[in-house]
């Protein structure tokens, strides 16, 4: 039951939120009514708000109630462990800047306060905001001459990690090497879901966020209406494909998915167990309130499904990688995964060409970088410049590899065979996607 807005917000009109079936959202209309026309009731030195403001506002919020009704979760019933999921998933999986999340994060405090106020019942505490002492301009205080201190305090929001506010000029601390990557493969693999693992190095390959790799089509769909299956590429002797997705914020993007990814999905996930995972999707999920509630039934179809026959979703794919972590002593997100291909990518396109990997030539790397990441900011390709530099600098480099692979590694894919394939099928898809970069042409995949 998505909230949406129906109109902008023009003139004293507000927008106002409702449910598909036309159920207006009063409590996110009060807020929104109070905070133009009673700011007073909210408390502090609130500031008049346009129009603008208030639709802002209306969004802000929006966005967050349909999250959680993405996770069948009441907004009443949410807790702040809820929102740090959110605004972890929002920094790391999106690359959302600190001082964005600030300003979503207060306008949600807000509207719990607000809450509060009307005597709504709900479960939501956000943590106490912190106060900054800072030097008044003396020049614009009339009053500085009476004044014994020129200081002033200002309220700060605790609820979004400092750090997160940090300037971030590279990716290193978002890359993990090859090492780590199999001990985690291994990890999904035999103690979370196989499907996990898989996915793991689906985002790996495809630079894909978790938003993306959910969209990972099994066949045809209204997006891809030309996706070919593993069987349809071989007998068509194609290397790769595009695959749309829809983007954070709803536009558009593409990624290559090349023939060796589909071969590691088939041979580690598709051919093993989606049958049975699916036999329980219909036998068992679909006669559930869960699946009642989103609409699901069994003629659906799911590219991902885990043991329990259950969709994976972005939360259940995030709480595997952080049990992981937990096990394995070191800190590793989906979006690692993306961070540390198009890290391995870009050093290994350098080093086969023998170019010197700087800012110097960011234009050229930009230029197909951008393709398979999805995006548009130039910064975000110096970044991945900067990260290469660094490491390689630091020797750390070779690290990223997947050809370097320890004793201890190789006697780990001795001992456990069943992902050793998927070892083999990276290798072949990174070989693939390199020589792509170094000159394949667009009309290499014909339809």
């Amino acid at each position: 039951m998505t909230i949406k807005l129906n109109h902008q917000c023009k003139g004293s009109e507000y927008p106002i939120p409702y449910r598909e079936g036309g159920e207006v959202h009063t409590d996110l209309l009060s807020y929104l009514i109070c905070r133009k026309e009673n700011r007073s009731r909210l408390g502090g030195n609130l500031r008049p708000a346009s129009d603008r403001t208030i639709l802002n506002k209306a969004n802000h919020i929006v966005f967050l109630l349909n999250l959680f009704e993405e996770s069948d979760l009441d907004y009443r019933e949410a807790e702040f462990k809820d929102v740090e999921t959110i605004i972890e998933s929002l920094y790391h999986e999106y690359d959302w800047e600190g001082d964005s999340l600030k300003v979503y994060v207060s306008t949600w405090r807000a509207f719990y306060d607000f809450l509060t106020l009307e005597a709504v019942d709900h479960n939501m505490i956000f943590p106490e905001r912190g106060t900054v002492m800072f030097e008044k301009d003396k020049d614009n205080d009339f009053q500085s001459h009476t004044k014994r201190t020129h200081k002033a305090a200002i309220e700060t929001e605790t609820a979004v990690p400092d750090e997160y506010c940090e300037h971030k000029d590279d990716y290193r601390n978002d890359v993990i090497s090859m090492r780590q990557f199999w001990k985690l493969y291994e990890y999904l693999y035999k103690n979370e879901d196989p499907v996990y693992a898989v996915m793991a190095a689906t985002m790996l390959q495809t630079f894909l966020r978790i938003g993306g790799v959910m969209q990972f089509p099994k066949g045809v769909n209204k997006r891809n209406p030309m996706w070919r299956t593993l069987d349809e590429m071989k007998d068509k002797k194609q290397v790769w494909q595009s695959l749309s997705y829809r983007k954070k914020g709803g536009a558009i993007g593409t990624c290559i998915v090349h023939k060796e990814t589909l071969q590691m999905i088939h041979d580690e996930y598709l051919s093993e167990h989606y049958n049975k995972y699916n036999d329980l999707f219909i036998t068992n999920y679909c006669e559930t309130l869960h699946a009642y509630k989103k609409g699901i039934t069994p003629s659906d179809s799911f590219t991902w499904l885990n043991k329990h026959g259950t969709p994976v979703s972005i939360r259940l794919l995030q709480q595997a990688f952080e049990r992981a972590s937990a096990a394995l002593g070191f800190s590793v997100h989906t979006h690692t995964m993306r961070h540390t291909g198009a890290t391995q990518l870009l050093y290994r396109w350098g080093k086969e060409n023998g170019i010197e990997v700087t800012e110097a030539i960011a234009t050229d790397i930009h230029s197909w970088l951008k393709l398979q990441l999805g995006h548009a900011d130039m910064e975000t390709t110096y970044r991945y410049i900067r990260t290469v530099y660094r490491l390689k600098a630091q020797d750390a480099i070779s690290e990223l590899l997947p050809a370097t692979l320890t004793i201890s590694e190789e006697q780990s894919k001795a001992k456990n065979p069943e992902y050793a394939s998927a070892l083999g099928a990276m290798e072949r898809g990174i070989k693939r996607h390199e020589e792509y970069m170094r000159g394949i042409e667009y009309k290499a995949c014909s339809y």
